[in-house]
C-alpha cells in the first residue's frame, strides 16, 4: 500500500480552499503552511498565463527527512504516509535541512516538526484529508497508488504526470498533472519586489536575487507563502579545540623541537597551517561514527556512516575501504590506524597486530564491519534483541536505522523518587546517606552538579557540532554569529547589553567577545558555543567560508602573543558559485587559544570548564582579539599538574565512578584489568 498524491493542476483555479482547511484541521499558527498554493506568471501581454501549484510534502518512498531524524520522530506508516510524533521530537531541524521540497517547518506552538501527514486521523477513520473535501474542482486526488483499481492510479497510470526534484532519487509520491515546470522548480520563476496581493518574504527576494529570468519565457513567482530561514540567519562553522594552542604554535614553528609535523585532519585546519604534511582524514559524511549526546531524559546512541558508501552498498557496487568511497580517496580514520598497524607488524612480532586483528577471521586484519559489529553485539544494552525482533543482526539494525534508544525516562538519583527495586537491600548511615551493596559490574548512579561561576566553551549548536567542518557551506550559511550566552541577572551585574563587547580574561590571558543577553542559561553560568573562530594568515588558504584574516604579533615580548582579525568572512570567487554569495561576515573568537592545560587531578583529564573574569571592553579591544602569556601557560600547567596523583586511584581505579557518561559502563569499566 502507498498512499499519495495526485494534483490536477488543468483544473486548480488557485482558490486555496486546500490551503486554509488544512490550517483549520491542524490549527496551524499564522505564519506557517502544510499546504500552499504557488502562483506563476509568464509571457508578455498578450500571450500570458497564469499557473498555479499547490505545494506539500511529498511523501516519499525513500524520505530523507525519516533517515536524518536522530529520534525516529519522523517515520513512515505501513500505508506509506510518512508521519510525525510531536512526543519524540527535538526540534533540531535536521529533517529541514534533509527536505528537498521546504515542506517542514517547526511548529511555533509546539516547538516541534510538523508538515502534511495526509490528515492520518482522518484516514484512518475512513475520511478523506481537509484539502480534498474542500476542493471546489476535484484537483486533489488521494489514494492508493499501489491499487490499480483506484481512482489515483488509474489517473496516474494513464496521464502524462511529473513530479518535483526527480534527481533527488528520494521517489516523491506527490503527482503532478499539466503543472508548468516554473511552478515546480523553485530556481525557474524569480521572486520580484512585490506579489499581487501581499509581500514576498525578505527570505524570498534575497534568494531570487541570484536567479535569472528566462528570457523566453519570463516567468517570475507572483504569489507564494512565507517560508523564514529556519534559525533567522545565516551559518558557519566550529572552532579548532586544543588547549594553549599558541604554545602549539610556538612549538610547531620550532624546528630544534619538532623536525617533521604531518597533521591529519579532516578539512584545513590552523594545525595544517604550520605542518609539513597535511593527510586529509574523512569527517562526518565520509566516515563512520557513534555519537550520544544529552537531547532528552533517555540514552540513545547514535550511528552515522559515509553517504557514498551506504549508496553504493544499495547499488550492489563493490569497493576495499572507505577510500575506495570518498571523494579524493579519503582516508576513514578508523581504517588509517588499522592499515598502518598492520604495516607496521605484519608477522605480529611487535605484539601489535592483535589488537588489529579480526574477532571473527583469525589472522586478518579487522574491518569497520568487523569493529562496529562487535561494538553492537557486546557493547550496547537492548540492541541484539531490538534487532532480533526485525530479524536484522545489530549492525544491520543500526545501519538501517541509524539510531537506537537504549532507555528512556533517565533522571539522577536526586531528582527523583527512588524505585522499590533501588530500595531493595539498602541501609541508611549515621548521616542519613542511603547505602546499598555494589559489586564490580554494578553502574554507578549519576549525581550532583557543579556550581561555581564558569564559562562553557563546549556546548553545541543543533547545525554546528564539531569543530572540523569549516567546508560545509550550507551549514555555514544556517549559523554564523558567535555570541557569549548571558543572562541577564549576571548581564546586569556586569552593566552590559546584547550586542556590547567584554573582554574575558581567563588564567593564562584574555579574549574579546560580543554578549547575547538570554534566559536560555542560568545565572552564574556563560558560554561561548564551539563552532566557530576559524583564522588563516594568508589568502586564498584554508576555508574563506568560515575563516577571518587575521595577523599575529608579540606586543609584550616574543611569549606574548596577539591575534587580531584584519577582515572577516567576505564573498570570494571560485568554482563554486555559491562562494560569491556569501552574506556573513562573522568569523567567531578563537576561544581555545586562551584556555590553559588543565589536568583533571582525578582522571587526568583535560578540564574545559574555565573559571574567567568579565569585563566590558577596555580602549583598543577589538572583536575577536585573543591574547596569550605562554610563560604563564607553562605556569599555570604545573600548578594544575602538581595536584594530579600519578598513581591508580581506590581499588584500581582508572576513572572516578562519579564522572558522568552518556552511556555509564558498570564499575568494572572504571578500572584496569589488573
Amino acid at each position: 500500500m502507498r498512499y499519495g498524491f495526485a494534483i490536477d493542476q488543468n483544473t486548480c483555479i488557485g482558490c486555496h480552499a486546500c490551503t486554509v482547511a488544512c490550517k483549520t484541521e491542524h490549527e496551524i499558527p499564522v505564519g506557517q503552511f502544510r499546504t500552499w498554493v504557488k502562483y506563476v506568471e509568464s509571457g508578455e501581454f498578450p500571450a500570458t498565463t497564469r499557473d498555479f501549484g499547490v505545494m506539500r510534502c511529498n511523501h516519499c518512498t525513500d524520505a530523507p527527512c525519516v533517515t536524518i531524524c536522530p529520534t525516529q520522530a519522523l517515520f513512515k506508516r505501513d500505508d506509506g504516509i510518512v508521519d510525525s510524533d510531536n512526543e519524540r521530537c527535538i526540534g533540531c531541524k535536521a529533517c529541514m535541512q534533509g527536505c528537498p521540497y521546504d515542506a517542514i517547518y517547526i511548529d511555533a506552538d509546539t516547538n516541534t516538526a510538523a508538515k502534511c501527514n495526509v490528515c492520518a486521523h482522518r484516514v484512518d477513520e475512513g475520511l478523506e484529508p481537509a484539502c480534498v473535501v474542500v476542493c471546489p474542482t476535484h484537483s486533489i486526488w488521494v489514494d492508493d497508488l499501489d491499487d490499480p483499481e483506484s481512482g489515483i492510479a488509474k489517473l496516474v497510470n494513464t496521464n502524462p504526470t511529473q513530479v518535483r526534484a526527480p534527481e533527488q532519487n528520494t521517489g516523491p509520491n506527490v503527482f503532478y498533472l499539466g503543472a508548468d515546470r516554473a511552478v515546480l522548480d523553485p530556481t525557474a520563476a524569480p521572486t520580484g519586489d512585490s506579489y499581487l496581493w501581499a509581500r514576498p518574504d525578505e527570505h524570498r527576494r534575497e534568494v531570487s536575487r541570484d536567479l535569472p529570468v528566462d528570457p523566453v519565457t519570463t516567468a517570475r513567482t507572483t504569489l507564494n507563502t512565507a517560508h523564514p530561514r529556519p534559525w533567522g540567519w545565516r551559518v558557519t562553522t566550529y572552532l579548532w579545540t586544543n588547549p594553549d594552542g599558541f604554545t602549539w604554535i610556538e612549538t610547531l614553528t620550532d624546528p630544534d623541537t619538532i623536525g617533521l609535523h604531518v597533521a591529519l585532519t579532516p578539512t584545513w585546519s590552523e594545525t595544517a597551517e604550520f605542518a609539513d604534511y597535511v593527510l586529509p582524514m574523512g569527517h562526518s559524511s565520509e566516515r563512520h561514527d557513534t555519537h550520544s549526546y544529552e537531547t532528552h531524559a533517555g540514552k540513545w546512541l547514535g550511528f552515522r556512516q559515509p553517504v557514498r558508501r551506504v549508496a553504493m552498498d544499495k547499488l550492489g557496487e563493490r569497493y576495499t575501504d572507505t577510500r575506495d568511497v570518498n571523494p579524493g580517496e579519503v582516508w576513514e580514520e578508523n581504517e588509517f590506524w588499522f592499515e598502518l598497524s598492520w604495516r607496521i607488524d605484519p608477522d605480529g612480532a611487535l605484539g601489535i597486530t592483535k589488537y588489529v586483528e579480526s574477532p571473527y577471521r583469525s589472522g586478518e586484519k579487522i574491518t569497520t564491519d568487523d569493529y562496529y559489529r562487535w561494538m553492537f553485539e557486546h557493547s550496547v544494552p537492548g540492541l541484539p534483541e531490538k534487532a532480533a525482533a526485525q530479524g536484522m543482526t545489530p549492525l544491520e539494525y543500526m545501519r538501517r536505522y541509524g539510531v537506537v534508544e537504549v532507555d528512556t525516562d533517565i533522571y539522577r538519583v536526586d531528582e527523583r523518587p527512588l524505585t522499590d527495586t533501588e530500595l531493595a537491600d539498602t541501609t541508611v548511615d549515621e548521616q542519613g546517606v542511603v547505602r546499598k551493596p555494589v559489586t564490580l559490574d554494578s553502574v554507578a548512579p549519576v549525581f550532583g552538579e557543579a556550581g561555581e561561576l564558569v564559562l562553557v566553551p563546549t556546548f553545541r549548536l543543533p547545525t554546528l557540532i564539531h569543530t572540523r567542518s569549516g567546508n560545509a557551506k550550507y551549514l555555514n550559511e544556517i549559523s554564523n554569529t558567535h555570541p557569549v550566552w548571558l543572562n541577564s541577572v549576571d548581564a546586569a551585574r556586569h552593566g552590559v547589553r546584547t550586542d556590547d563587547l567584554v573582554r574575558i580574561s581567563t588564567e593564562i590571558g584574555y579574549f574579546v567577545a560580543r554578549v547575547w543577553v538570554t534566559e536560555g542559561i542560568r545565572p552564574g553560568v556563560c558560554a561561548l558555543s564551539h563552532h566557530m573562530g576559524r583564522w588563516r594568515l594568508h589568502p586564498g588558504e584554508g576555508s574563506r567560508w568560515v575563516s577571518g584574516m587575521v595577523e599575529l604579533s608579540h606586543p609584550d615580548g616574543e611569549h606574548t602573543w596577539l591575534l587580531r582579525h584584519k577582515g572577516g568572512v567576505a564573498p570570494f570567487d571560485s568554482t563554486d558559485p555559491d562562494s560569491s554569495r556569501i552574506d556573513w561576515e562573522d568569523p567567531g573568537v578563537h576561544q581555545n587559544l586562551a584556555f590553559a592545560v588543565q589536568p583533571d587531578p582525578h582522571s587526568g583529564m583535560h578540564c574545559w570548564l574555565q573559571k574567567i573574569r568579565m569585563e566590558p571592553a577596555r580602549d583598543g579591544d577589538r572583536y575577536g582579539d585573543v591574547y596569550v602569556d605562554t610563560r604563564r601557560s607553562a605556569e599555570v600547567y604545573r600548578e594544575w599538574l602538581a595536584k594530579t596523583r600519578p598513581a591508580l586511584g581506590p581499588g584500581g581505579q582508572r576513572r572516578p565512578e562519579f564522572m558522568m557518561r552518556p552511556l555509564a559502563p558498570t564499575r568494572r569499566g572504571y578500572r584496569t584489568g589488573r
